[in-house]
């Protein structure tokens, strides 16, 4: 356990702050959990925030399209609400590299606004990211080389990098996965940093994720600032440690 923790809290909660982001898994699910959904107990805090007029975002490394925990979060949060109090509310999927806002139309039908970050901010290297090697040529190549093929299997793509998991039967999220899952990371991160200067790899609960060099989740920071001008210390990021970015 990391003994600053305590203490950073406590600092933490001395402060005002104007907008917050916040990680899914582990932070505002439990440690353990594999849910599929908020409680309702989190779902009325983050209405609470947004009744206040205070921003909220939910900062993902799930597709907002092929997962469905990310839209049944949108569904729960919304419920309820007036276009007046969703207008502060955002989702970034894929490790920040895009934002999504929500409006109600005159059926209240949910209509959905896209803002790819990565142009947004003018993240170098997007444009050619994927010329010479494929995600998948790219995952064989680091995986191949570092000899841990038989540890990770290809989870799937991502828009700027793919996603991989622990090649084991029954994924069960305590501290020897998570331990597993940091130190092929590092491992990964040391050669991609050498080898493919344009990536970064970076880790979450259950995956590792390659992605573009700047593609994460001080993108979703960043565009609060922007949006609101905040200064960064003014937003709130915590992450599945707790820990504010």
């Amino acid at each position: 356990m990391n003994k600053n923790l305590p203490k950073k809290w406590e600092f933490l909660c001395q402060k005002t702050y104007k907008a917050h982001i916040a990680d899914v898994d582990g932070n505002l699910t439990g440690t353990h959990e594999n849910a599929s959904s908020l409680s309702p107990l989190v779902i009325s805090q983050i209405q609470k925030h947004l009744k206040n007029g205070v921003p909220f975002g939910i900062c993902s490394a799930r597709s907002f399209e092929d997962n469905p925990m990310l839209k049944t979060i949108l569904t729960d949060v919304t419920n309820g609400l007036s276009n007046k109090e969703i207008k502060n509310f955002f989702i970034f999927p894929e490790q920040g590299a895009s934002v999504l806002s929500f409006k109600f139309n005159k059926n209240k039908e949910i209509i959905i606004k896209e803002i790819d970050l990565i142009k947004f901010f003018k993240i170098k290297g997007y444009q050619n990211l994927f010329k010479h090697l494929s995600r998948q040529e790219l995952y064989e190549k680091i995986t191949t080389t570092l000899q841990i093929t038989n540890a990770l299997k290809y989870k799937g793509d991502k828009k700027y990098g793919f996603i991989a998991q622990l090649n084991e039967k029954d994924l069960i999220l305590d501290q020897a996965h998570q331990d597993k899952i940091f130190n092929l990371t590092h491992l990964m991160s040391d050669y991609v940093q050498k080898e493919f200067p344009l990536f970064e790899v970076l880790c979450t609960r259950k995956s590792i994720y390659v992605t573009l060099k700047g593609a994460n989740k001080a993108l979703a920071i960043r565009y609060f600032s922007k949006k609101y001008n905040l200064n960064f210390d003014e937003i709130v990021g915590t992450d599945d440690q707790g820990t504010k970015d």
